[in-house]
C-alpha cells in the first residue's frame, strides 16, 4: 500500500515507473485480448472458439467492455 501511495504521489519526473496500458480502455474486449497477446506474449494472431466468443459477448452484455484485461499465459 505505501508503494501505491509514493507511486500516486511521485514528482512527473518519476511517473515513468508508473504502469500504463497498452491499449485504450474504449477498445471492444476482442481488441484488448489481442495487444496482450501480440504485444506481451508475441502471439501472431488470436484465434477464438465458438464457446470463448459466447463468453465474450456475456462479458460485453453485462457491461464489462470498458474494463481492462487481465491475461496469464500458461502451459495449457
Amino acid at each position: 500500500a505505501e508503494a501505491v501511495v509514493r507511486a500516486c504521489t511521485a514528482s512527473t519526473d518519476a511517473q515513468h515507473d508508473v504502469p500504463r496500458l497498452l491499449y485504450s480502455l474504449d477498445m471492444p474486449l476482442e481488441e484488448k485480448v489481442r495487444i496482450i497477446a501480440c504485444e506481451v506474449y508475441r502471439a501472431a494472431r488470436v484465434e477464438w472458439t465458438a464457446e470463448a466468443r459466447r463468453k465474450l459477448e456475456i462479458l460485453e452484455q453485462l457491461g464489462y467492455e470498458k474494463l481492462p484485461v487481465c491475461m496469464a499465459k500458461t502451459q495449457y
